[in-house]
């Protein structure tokens, strides 16, 4: 049995000025003690080392290295039993105060958001219009920390050779959310991370441009001779961001995260996207690679590629209700493009992704093509481990084939059931394409869970077989979709949320 996601433990250092957050681990030992009151051996488990009773003892007098239970040479295993703890629990000599837990709702006002330089955990901060993190400049943001979003303007964005490094932990997540009393999908713009990495509409003099801005577009992006795939553009971990997104028309949007030209040496880890008004991910070229992501509710696509992307995608859930609050037009679980004019420009995009689990509308009218997957204008790529059910159109299309240009993306060890059909009908491959991969079936996996509870529940009551995924993450992860089974929920809450 895989071992999933442990929620991180907070240390009791004291944050200044306090807030309802998060503090940090303060390294310090604690003294030994050696008939030492209850201050000396820690004071009260206040770091990481001396755990809650500290190293040197808990306060028993005449004891040499005591521990709080009068034994010598003791490590601070008196009462609370933990030498190095991560924990806060005072011992019975240890008077330091808890830390108190993450509260998202009840965080301190901290101003606008900056620009650049560290943003304190255990507060809220505001966008104020488009922020630019130029390149040169890292920002970062603490844990249990909400940014808050009121306008379209109000857009992050992270120019080529600029970092932001966010990461939260299981229980003290980052939150980029609209400051609205009744949120709505496009209350605020959205991230922009752009980058250096290659991305196939670039040429020796021209680079590529991020869509869905109406001026100063931000350019990203080189040719494969002058790429920089191994770029860090920072890390994104335990990170929601919910409402999101602008519309300009003519399909030009900014989506929940946008990943344009973003190389390999940049983290992107539990990413959570919540009713974006466009898609949720979007990867315009680039070799970042990333792991458990989730969409839900999105107003167009859950994970769509193009421009050259050739990154590893490994656990990603998708969700799209409907009814719902956002717009579901033409909502895809994949999208996945080349080039939208020059089908076989180089280099072709080939996008990686195993054990992903889409949930469609549960076949609810969309009014609109709704497919688990759209495969089109040459791109090729290979998916595995995927499951795909509840598609209101059809599990998957495959497009744009003619005599000189192929869309020869390939799907094995997956399985789509309960869609209205297997495949829409538009091209000679669909009827072939997906039954013909003797590792594909079309038959419902036994008790496969509940995508359409609240909250969702797609975990499958024991694993279903899949294949190796070789060149990924976890190549252990011989199961098919994003859960290998019901104790395999890497979902949790406060981290994740459904509301």
């Amino acid at each position: 049995m895989r071992s999933i996601t442990k929620l991180l433990a907070l240390s009791s250092i004291f944050v200044l000025p306090l807030a309802a957050g998060c503090g940090d681990d303060s390294d310090g030992d604690s003294p030994s003690g050696s008939g030492a009151t209850s201050n000396q051996g820690g004071d009260g488990g206040t770091s990481g080392k001396g755990g809650s009773a500290g190293k040197g003892g808990s306060g028993n007098t005449g004891n040499t290295g005591g521990d709080g239970t009068g034994n010598t040479g003791g490590d601070g295993t008196g009462n609370t039993g933990n030498m190095g703890g991560d924990t806060s629990t005072a011992g019975a000599g240890g008077n330091g105060p808890e830390v108190p837990a993450c509260d998202l709702d009840n965080l301190e006002d901290g101003g606008a958001l900056p620009a650049s330089g560290e943003v304190e955990g255990g507060y809220f901060y505001e966008i104020d219009g488009r922020t630019d993190v130029l390149s040169g400049e890292v920002l970062t943001i603490g844990p249990c920390t909400k940014i808050l979003g009121s306008g379209t303007d109000d857009v992050i964005v992270v120019q080529p050779g600029g970092q932001l490094v966010a990461e939260g932990t299981a229980d003290a997540p980052i939150v980029f959310t609209s400051a609205e009393a009744n949120p709505a999908p496009g209350d605020w713009g959205g991230i922009v991370l752009a980058g250096n990495a290659v991305c196939n509409d670039a040429t020796a003099d021209t680079k590529c441009t991020v869509e869905g801005f109406a001026s100063d577009p931000p350019v990203y992006g080189n040719t494969a001779d002058d790429a920089v795939n191994d770029e860090s553009s920072g890390s994104l971990k335990y990170v929601r961001i919910e409402y999101p997104g602008v519309d300009l028309g003519g399909g030009k949007e900014i989506n929940g995260l946008s990943l344009a030209g973003i190389g390999s040496g940049t983290t992107l880890s539990h990413i959570m996207i919540s009713h974006a008004l466009d898609d949720c991910f979007e990867f315009f070229g680039g070799t970042v690679n990333a792991d458990h992501l989730i969409c839900y509710d999105p107003g167009d696509d859950m994970f769509d590629t193009d421009q050259g992307f050739s990154g590893h995608v490994q656990f990603a859930f998708g969700r799209q209700l409907f009814p719902g609050d956002s717009d579901a037009s033409g909502a895809h679980g994949f999208e996945m493009d080349n080039d939208s004019t020059t089908f076989d420009k180089a280099p072709i995009s080939s996008p990686k992704f195993s054990n992903v689990t889409l949930c469609g509308t549960n076949q609810a009218e969309a009014g609109t093509p709704n497919l688990g997957g759209n495969f089109r204008r040459g791109t090729a790529g290979a998916l595995m481990n995927v499951l795909i059910t509840g598609f209101e159109t059809a599990a998957y299309s495959v497009r744009d084939n003619d005599p000189t240009v192929v869309t020869t993306i390939t799907l094995t060890d997956s399985t789509a059931w309960d869609n209205n059909a297997d495949s829409d009908g538009d091209n000679a491959l669909d009827d072939t394409w997906f039954a013909d991969e003797a590792t594909n079936s079309t038959t419902e996996p036994e008790n496969f869970g509940d995508c359409y509870a609240d909250p969702p529940a797609p975990f499958p009551a024991a694993a279903i077989a899949g294949g190796t995924p070789t060149g990924f993450a976890d190549d252990g992860a011989e199961f098919q979709g994003a859960f290998e089974d019901a104790d395999d929920n890497w979902m949790t809450t406060p981290w994740v949320s459904w509301d």
